[in-house]
């Protein structure tokens, strides 16, 4: 074999899921997620009693069992698509940056306020690690039952929200689209 099919070879297996090593309770685990995002919500909700929000988000990176709470305003989101843009670009082009921003989580202006929490370390952290590298589209599937949960709770209404308000689970590496539609698929399920 040589240097260039070796390497082929290794870029192939670490693109390939890594089976899971141990019985996962993935029940368990959705339990005690749905808890620390409804602690988490309800602090955060607290904390931004004048912010009105179009989107909540799991920003999710499953092969590290990596989980960011992400929240954004449209207030927000105008002033990223000002940073993003120039006063004399064309209408359609500040439409098309600010379509692109609405759901770019790492534009966001709250992105990932659950990993200062001592609640989300304390509940979350030790679990999370034990889940790297287990069934990604498992980890993700959980995390949008868990947000179906948090969404159909009181948490969820502490938030001022806009009417067209939306949650989304995504992972790192694909489109709102297909998060989307598992989260749909795990709100049909529940």
């Amino acid at each position: 074999m040589g240097v260039l099919d070796w390497l082929k070879n290794l870029m192939q297996k670490n693109t390939e899921p890594v089976a899971a090593r141990a019985n996962v309770d993935w029940a368990a685990f959705e339990v005690a997620l749905t808890a620390a995002l409804e602690a988490e919500i309800t602090a955060f909700a607290a904390q931004h009693r004048e912010d009105i929000f179009y989107g909540l988000a799991l920003d999710c990176n499953a092969y590290y069992a990596d989980i960011l709470l992400c929240a954004n305003t449209n207030k927000a989101l105008d002033d990223a698509v000002t940073r993003y843009t120039k006063p004399e670009d064309p209408p359609e082009e500040i439409t098309r940056v600010r379509g692109e921003l609405t759901w770019s989580l790492g534009d966001w202006q709250h992105q990932g306020f659950n990993l200062d929490s001592a609640l989300w370390q304390h509940a979350m952290d030790s679990r999370l690690k034990a889940l790297a590298e287990q069934d990604t589209e498992q980890f993700l599937v959980s995390c949008c039952r868990a947000l179906v949960a948090v969404e159909r709770g009181a948490a969820m209404l502490q938030l001022n929200r806009t009417g067209d308000f939306k949650v989304v689970c995504i992972d790192h590496d694909e489109s709102v689209a297909e998060g989307s539609a598992r989260l749909s698929a795990a709100r049909a399920g529940l």
